[in-house]
């Protein structure tokens, strides 16, 4: 299949509309009791945690930003649907850490404006390594997507859908997404049912006063926003495969609607996963979340080096040759 720019644009402008909403919310309720932060308390924290933290947010953060931008110029030149949609997922994750830094440094994590970017970014990123994800394995394993290809699980269907469209129903990979879609949106009811709580305190690091904290408003965005809006995307995008998936455009844009679903859940269970652990010791829920990135940026040049041996060893040497 064609890679359609109108898809990208349409996705794009979903994505901005989604963000838009949150903000929406902020405004009309930003006034609300519960609604922002408590007065920090006080903790100290012990050498281990204070070398921890720096660790997390001066090393671990200043390697993956740079690793993801080598990773964006290796494979900048690379065309298709799935490297073009991880072009864009290692974009995204740059900028949301970038606007993740500029709160920790200049605004010791209390400005929501770069909190919320950081967090929108990420769910970008995430949304669009699935899709990527998605695309490779669609066209390098499965081919179901490419008519002129015989699919990889045409032994197991009775009636593939390539060559009798009338009977798109018994295509078993559609059925396999038909089920998979509501019982992901299940998953989502685990961040609905969780509370806002505050986290926040202040501690001082190898002599440095900092304030540790983790907005309340930031909590409801991942807490009560994401997983709606995972919700009514996975809704949305179960419709479109149930009703034109057996139409190219039809399946396209359920896989565009269930890429953004992923990326919204994913992000939230992910966050309510360090929250759950890491409640009572926000330093660990930090350091944590910065080494995961950091494996994600290493697997993702991982991928890239076994996919298209030598390319890594030869940009290398013809950036420093």
């Amino acid at each position: 299949m064609n890679f359609d720019l109108r898809y990208p644009v349409w996705s794009s402008f979903l994505a901005l509309g989604l963000g838009v909403l949150p903000v929406l919310a902020w405004a009309s309720q930003s006034a609300a009791p519960g609604w922002q932060a408590l007065p920090a308390g006080q903790q100290v924290l012990s050498p281990n945690e204070q070398g921890g933290l720096v660790l997390a947010v001066y090393g671990f953060k200043s390697v993956y930003m740079l690793l993801a931008l080598a990773a964006l110029a290796l494979i900048w030149d690379e065309v298709g649907p799935a490297w073009r949609t991880l072009q864009a997922s290692l974009a995204a994750f740059w900028l949301g850490e970038f606007f993740c830094g500029i709160n920790i440094l200049f605004y010791f994590e209390e400005s929501l404006v770069f909190e919320y970017l950081h967090s929108l970014f990420m769910t970008f990123c995430l949304g669009l390594l699935f899709y990527s994800v998605m695309e490779a394995v669609d066209a390098n394993i499965l081919h179901y997507s490419n008519p002129r290809e015989r699919c990889a699980l045409a032994g197991n269907c009775k009636n593939c859908v390539k060559g009798q469209p009338a009977h798109a129903s018994a295509c078993l990979l559609r059925k396999l997404f038909q089920w998979m879609m509501p019982l992901t949106a299940v998953l989502a009811g685990m961040p609905l049912m969780a509370q806002a709580l505050n986290f926040s305190f202040v501690t001082s690091v190898f002599g440095s006063p900092r304030l540790l904290t983790h907005l309340i408003s930031i909590q409801w965005y991942e807490l009560r926003f994401t997983p709606a809006a995972a919700l009514a995307l996975l809704a949305a995008a179960w419709l479109a495969l149930v009703w034109k998936g057996n139409s190219p455009t039809g399946l396209q844009i359920s896989k565009i609607l269930l890429s953004a679903a992923v990326g919204q859940l994913g992000f939230s269970l992910m966050r309510l996963s360090f929250a759950a652990y890491y409640r009572e010791q926000l330093v660990w829920f930090v350091f944590w979340e910065e080494l995961t990135e950091l494996l994600l940026i290493c697997a993702v040049l991982i991928l890239v080096s076994l996919t298209r041996p030598g390319k890594l060893w030869g940009r290398i040497v013809g950036w420093f040759g």
